[in-house]
């Protein structure tokens, strides 16, 4: 599982951080809850924002959390339930503009945004393809499907012409298809038995840490995200896989 430390892109974190739960399991209890950001951006190089999933925080805010972590820090937000579960892509420009003017505070530490998509939306090519037009080119963009029929070469092809990647999925519940577009690995980890609520083993670790590292051969950057928050079990499973790719 060797790689050449300085060819690789590679960016592990967590699907959110503001977990009480985590408290003296990661957190020590000194570190108050405005600043867990700053402590946990000294153990993970990325974060994936879930809070903007159920309402937008505010230009500034992004900015302060951009202010508490270091220059090389990446940050994915997760794009408004109101853009994929109520809209579900269709006339949500306005949305769309508002999500992208306030992430863009961010700065260069902005690394794309995510849409999770309901389970209940079926594959439509044209309504992808409609959404994809209003989405600012100088963006990176990931979309995570949660029904079969969105895998199939018609949406990877358009995703790949438009440089959009496809998130691999690791759960019970969701469509799991080892594939990449856009050039991009992006891995969502939302436990491996029971959702957000499994510790991955060892060897599950790697297995992912070998798909990674296979696309990594191609010259794609990942990001892997553990969504399995309870217990602390996300920090470990992170902790492991950082390990487990950086022999």
């Amino acid at each position: 599982m060797s790689t050449k430390k300085e060819n690789i892109k590679i960016y592990i974190g967590t699907s959110g951080w503001c977990y009480d739960s985590w408290s003296g399991v990661f957190y020590p209890e000194s570190v108050s809850g405005s600043e867990r950001l700053k402590f946990y951006a000294e153990h993970f190089n990325t974060v994936e924002i879930n809070s903007s999933f159920y309402h937008l925080p505010k230009p500034e805010t992004f900015t302060g959390w951009a202010r508490k972590t270091p220059d090389n820090f990446k940050f994915a937000v997760k794009a408004s339930r109101y853009i994929t579960h109520i809209k579900r892509l269709k006339d949500c420009d306005d949305a769309v503009s508002r999500l992208i003017d306030a992430a863009s505070s961010l700065g260069e530490k902005l690394s794309l945004f995510l849409f999770q998509l309901p389970a209940i939306l079926k594959e439509d090519y044209k309504k992808l393809e409609s959404f994809l037009k209003i989405l600012p080119e100088k963006y990176s963009y990931v979309f995570e499907f949660r029904d079969e029929s969105w895998f199939c070469d018609e949406i990877y092809k358009l995703l790949d012409k438009r440089g959009c990647g496809i998130v691999i999925s690791s759960s019970p519940e969701f469509p799991y298809y080892d594939v990449v577009t856009g050039s991009i690995c992006y891995l969502r980890m939302h436990g491996s038995k029971s959702l957000y609520n499994s510790k991955y083993t060892d060897k599950e670790l790697e297995e992912c840490a070998n798909i990674v590292i296979k696309y990594q051969s191609h010259g794609y950057i990942s990001y892997i995200y553990f969504n399995n928050d309870a217990h602390g079990y996300a920090i470990d499973n992170a902790e492991t896989l950082k390990h487990m790719l950086s022999k």
